[in-house]
């Protein structure tokens, strides 16, 4: 038997629960049961932090494991101050989407990417280990400047890039704070743009402030999206909760 002070430093079976879970549902009337245990589950959160802070991490696409003295934690808010190699947890979060979508690194390394921005942590981790990207930022009131400068400017709204220019366009700005919102996605490439090339596209957003009945909304919203604008059958639905504020999330 462990000593009490030992036994309080493992992790609990719901903590453990957690570890590589991944789910994904083909229907809403699929997901709606799941909700109220998915939502549950970020109780869990301080534990998995502890954890964090004990063992490390393995980074996602890389699986490469990132030692505990190699993680910053700031704050409780751990989607915005849990940093390892430059990378936030809700940079992680993108990266587990790609090993999701993807499969591994290296395929990941073969598409033409777009990443809307070029001056932060994520961009730089993207930039070691993509050859075939592209990024850039925003500057009010500059007009758009060569690709090839060292931080381009580009307007969503406005992109210079030539058609079918990317296989894959990944965004950590706040859409809120467009000034075209319809614009500035039918130039990403969701649904109606030529930026993309012809193969299968999806659409990842995410929320700060959703309750359970606003994520079922969204969830109906995005399956009719998809049904009606892009002819699939059984579009798939997938959440995935990176943590909360003080102000932000529920």
């Amino acid at each position: 038997m462990l000593p009490v002070a030992e036994t309080s430093l493992l992790p609990s079976q719901a903590c453990l629960a957690l570890h590589h879970q991944h789910r994904l549902y083909s229907s809403l009337d699929e997901f709606l049961p799941e909700l109220p245990l998915l939502l549950q589950q970020g109780h869990e959160l301080d534990a998995c932090a502890r954890l964090n802070r004990l063992l490390g991490m393995i980074e996602p696409l890389t699986d490469r494991h990132l030692p505990p003295d190699g993680l910053q934690v700031q704050g409780p808010n751990y989607r915005e101050s849990l940093m390892a190699r430059g990378c936030l947890s809700r940079h992680r979060a993108v990266l587990l989407v790609l090993q999701q979508l993807f499969g591994d690194l290296e395929l990941v390394r073969q598409q033409r990417t777009y990443l809307v921005e070029a001056v932060t942590g994520f961009a730089l981790w993207m930039k070691h280990h993509l050859p075939q990207l592209t990024m850039s930022e925003f500057f009010d009131g500059c007009r758009p400047s060569d690709p090839g400068e060292a931080i381009p400017h580009q307007d969503l709204c406005r992109l210079t890039f030539a058609d079918r220019s990317f296989d894959l366009v990944i965004s950590n700005e706040l859409f809120e704070h467009v000034y075209d919102l319809p614009q500035a996605m039918r130039e990403i490439g969701f649904p109606w743009s030529e930026r993309m090339a012809e193969r299968a596209r999806r659409s990842v957003g995410a929320t700060i402030g959703a309750d359970a009945s606003q994520l079922v909304e969204f969830a109906v919203m995005g399956e009719a999206m998809a049904r009606c604008l892009l002819g699939l059958e059984k579009p798939t639905v997938g959440l995935l909760n990176v943590g909360v504020e003080e102000i932000k999330g529920q």
